[in-house]
């Protein structure tokens, strides 16, 4: 029989989200129910919530960044057993046939379905997804730490794992709640890293989260001495900024990688391709296969989210705290 649950709802665009009573579907084959004790805040949630990526669907369930307790199964599920604990991201199925999909990168079909679209997300009490999108987590890692990983952990990692060689140099541009996490995946990989913000009040931060440099990017003498030296930007920043400026301080053959959502253009003239070789790119989130690598390579190296706890019934307070930017660096909402 379906089954009933507290949620905080999204009615409709613009609304502050208002706790309802929400049905979840019996257990389905190949799916579980997980009790939900933790849930990241995203900006991804407040794109959706206001249909900025023109996908969105009401009344909706946000949160995307979930971890709780196994406490059902359906038939087939073998990497999970009841009283597991198990994490949910941006993904929660796929076409299972594409070739994406038949490669391990189902985060690439074009049929994947996020979690807070196509289903209920994790501001709730209980959820119900594909297992094959639910992860279990690894010991060494906190309830509260996990639950970002799950969403700003893989957006990170899996394009400096890409990209990255042994000898690069990797710089990430916005010191916030992607960015924090870049540095260390980063350095735990190995690189010389260098974090770029635009001021130098994320200073001690970036250093503290595994920078060997800091560059104010409005200061001249700071840019210079790295220009040309950096392979890859993992540019975070999700506010207006200057593309170029960053694209023109990579090394010859380098890659600009861009993460953060924003309604400006790139605009780039063909010299800047042609005359070094360097080339822009993207990535999105990552495939079950590289999640489950991120959370084992985070809890085997010490990569740690740098979170704010507070009480799921407070999620409208979150979301308002976030839109100032006073995150630091990510909220987690805690159902008691």
């Amino acid at each position: 029989m379906p089954l009933q649950t507290q949620a905080y709802v999204a009615v409709e665009k613009g609304q502050k989200l208002v706790q309802q009573t929400i049905e979840l579907p019996e257990i389905q084959p190949g799916h579980v129910r997980i009790q939900v004790t933790h849930c990241g805040l995203c900006h991804s949630d407040l794109h959706l919530m206001e249909d900025d990526l023109g996908i969105s669907q009401y009344p909706m369930v946000p949160g995307h960044e979930v971890v709780g307790i196994v406490e059902a199964i359906g038939s087939g599920v073998k990497h999970l057993k009841i009283g597991d604990r198990a994490g949910v991201g941006w993904l929660s199925n796929s076409c299972g046939k594409c070739k994406q999909c038949e490669q391990e990168q189902e985060n690439l079909c074009a049929n994947n379905e996020p979690l807070i679209v196509a289903s209920k997300g994790g501001f709730a009490d209980k959820l119900d997804v594909n297992a094959h999108f639910a992860y279990e987590i690894p010991a060494g890692i906190t309830s509260e730490n996990a639950a970002p990983l799950l969403c700003a952990g893989i957006t990170v990692y899996n394009p400096i794992k890409r990209f990255f060689e042994e000898g690069m140099t990797v710089a990430v541009a916005g010191i916030g709640g992607l960015g924090h996490l870049g540095l260390q995946f980063a350095k735990q990989m190995g690189a010389r890293v260098v974090a770029i913000s635009h001021s130098d009040s994320k200073r001690d931060e970036a250093f503290k989260h595994g920078a060997d440099i800091f560059v104010n990017s409005a200061n001249p003498e700071d840019v210079a001495q790295v220009h040309g030296e950096i392979d890859l930007i993992i540019d975070t920043i999700s506010a207006k900024h200057d593309f170029v400026k960053l694209f023109d301080i990579l090394a010859p053959n380098g890659t600009l990688c861009v993460l953060g959502i924003t309604n400006e253009e790139l605009k780039f003239l063909p010299a800047h391709l042609i005359l070094t070789q360097k080339k822009i790119t993207g990535s999105a989130v990552g495939s079950p296969k590289e999640m489950a690598e991120m959370l084992d390579f985070a809890a085997k190296h010490d990569v740690v989210t740098q979170t704010e706890l507070m009480p799921m019934e407070e999620i409208n307070e979150a979301i308002q705290k976030l839109l100032r930017n006073e995150a630091r660096y990510r909220i987690v909402l805690e159902n008691k």
